[in-house]
């Protein structure tokens, strides 16, 4: 990964994972992606779906139907953690979901509302955990950086009542630990997961706050408390010369030449839409990934069988979003298909 010498980088034994490798490709779901992407892709209703899911990846016929798709993740989560000589590795893909629970428990330990059907459960630190952490302000289990972040934040809301400042602080923080994990795994995928994912969430957070059409001094320092680390494009890039919010596409020629998320800033400042934007960020993580395709074993084939099982569950979200919309064929253009 770029500004790391080969001595401070973590050297991975690819031999290391020759068994989960082996493993992970015995226990995959049934069928190819293709295979799966068309048999959701064919249910007739939610129920049908959430069938097919939990058939397709082998899940306890028990799970709740509105927990399906968490589950599959789930387990997808657990069956890595049982095959990997060092889970750690992996955790800047599962901080998200971490850096969610968290948002979620400290709203609810300040509102004294449920969290009941709130909480994801393929995280690194279990929504137990976290909640317990929420009730007793006391954060240690987590990331250090969220960990920080998160008794920051609750001090800050009972300061100010202003719930954006948990997202835009925990948010920052998520950034922060996922961009020093995936530096201290020593695989580059990782690295440029991150990179890409952190460039493509700032661009996209500036056309939304462009969008609002918020005065350029307000709009830019909306943006700078919205930044997040862990990218190769500046918060300086971001601002227009008029204080305001930059196009994607200009602030895409401020990236170095060989940064992984040159194309798809471009490919986001070519959509006109946030939802097919993020498509543009989802989609390149997966080519990311599609490199590996053919490698028997490795690291990278962890990362790959994480990131297609996790798009399969955003695309059935997806699609029943669109089943319970009646725009079924419009929601599938926000698919994503680069892993079939």
């Amino acid at each position: 990964m770029r500004g790391r010498t080969r001595k401070d980088r973590k050297m991975v034994n690819e031999r290391e994972y020759l068994f989960a490798s082996s493993f992970l490709k015995a226990s995959d779901a049934e069928g190819t992606p293709a295979d799966r992407l068309a048999r959701f892709g064919a249910a007739a209703d939610p129920e049908a779906l959430r069938g097919a899911v939990r058939e397709a990846c082998r899940l306890e016929p028990n799970v709740p139907g509105e927990r399906v798709y968490d589950e599959a993740f789930a387990d997808a989560v657990r069956t890595v953690r049982s095959a990997v000589p060092d889970f750690g590795v992996f955790g800047s893909l599962l901080y998200k979901y971490d850096c969610t629970n968290i948002k979620t428990a400290i709203k609810c330990a300040l509102r004294g509302t449920s969290p009941d059907g709130l909480m994801f459960s393929c995280g690194t630190v279990a929504p137990e955990t976290v909640l317990d952490g929420a009730r007793s302000a006391s954060f240690h289990s987590l990331p250090p950086h969220m960990n920080k972040a998160a008794g920051d934040a609750m001090h800050r809301y009972r300061k100010t009542g202003e719930a954006r400042i948990i997202d835009l602080m925990l948010d920052t923080a998520c950034f922060a630990d996922m961009k020093e994990s995936a530096a201290a795994s020593g695989v580059d995928l990782l690295g440029e997961i991150v990179t890409v994912r952190a460039d493509g969430t700032n661009a996209v957070t500036a056309q939304r706050i462009k969008a609002q059409g918020m005065p350029p001094e307000t709009a830019s320092a909306l943006l700078r408390e919205a930044y997040v680390p862990g990218g190769d494009l500046p918060v300086s890039a971001l601002i227009s010369p008029d204080g305001g919010c930059a196009d994607i596409k200009d602030a895409a020629q401020r990236l170095p030449f060989a940064s992984p998320s040159a194309p798809v800033l471009r490919a986001c400042a070519a959509e006109n839409s946030f939802s097919g934007a993020q498509k543009v960020i989802d989609e390149a993580v997966l080519r990311l990934c599609d490199k590996y395709r053919f490698k028997p074993f490795g690291a990278e084939s962890v990362v790959r069988y994480l990131v297609i099982r996790e798009a399969e569950m955003t695309n059935c979200r997806i699609l029943e979003a669109g089943m319970r919309g009646g725009c079924t064929e419009k929601m599938r253009e926000r698919l994503r298909r680069a892993y079939v």
